[in-house]
């Protein structure tokens, strides 16, 4: 009976380490950026070593901020992500985006970079290339032909649309030394 009871509780305790607080609203005196914090100190906590390393180095690569607000996300591995990574240089680039189609945020690059455009339907948090000069942040959903660039990391959906649902935003991304 003890060792069901020790069981459980191990159980019990693991999905509050891997549920945490994510899903939680902000409490008054909370704001948005603490929560992002605090959700992404959860992430960290429920990677692997294996891929820790891995989501790390990309991590590492390239910053993303929106309206000066850091967001963690995870970068995928190819040649356009590579691209803008030497697009950026030693600088920063800040994009203003707009709201299209009640689903996703646009802004255009200073340059054209390699894409290899796949059809897919995207989610909430997924960033995209589109017609190989346009950065797309999804807060929904849609079907076309993109190049995925990387994925907001540590996030609810409920969180992204909320902080992606505006009319215009400045996303700054910066090279990570």
């Amino acid at each position: 009976m003890k060792k069901r009871r020790l069981i459980s509780a191990i159980t019990l305790t693991c999905l509050v380490l891997v549920t945490g607080c994510a899903c939680a609203a902000p409490t008054s005196g909370t704001s948005s950026e603490q929560v992002i914090s605090e959700t992404s100190k959860q992430r960290t906590q429920s990677i692997t070593p294996e891929t820790q390393s891995n989501s790390e180095e990309n991590d590492r690569m390239i910053s993303l901020s929106v309206n000066n607000t850091s967001i963690p996300v995870a970068w995928e591995e190819n040649s356009s992500v590579e691209e803008l990574h030497s697009l950026l240089g030693n600088e920063a680039i800040t994009i203003h985006t707009e709201r299209y189609g009640g689903f996703e945020q646009v802004g255009s690059l200073p340059k054209s970079i390699t894409s290899d455009d796949t059809k897919m339907t995207t989610a909430a948090g997924d960033i995209v290339l589109y017609n190989r000069n346009s950065i797309v942040l999804f807060y929904g959903s849609n079907s076309w032909s993109y190049t995925k660039l990387g994925r907001i990391d540590g996030m609810s959906a409920e969180e992204i649309k909320k902080l992606l649902d505006v009319e215009k935003l400045d996303i700054t991304i910066s090279p990570v030394e």
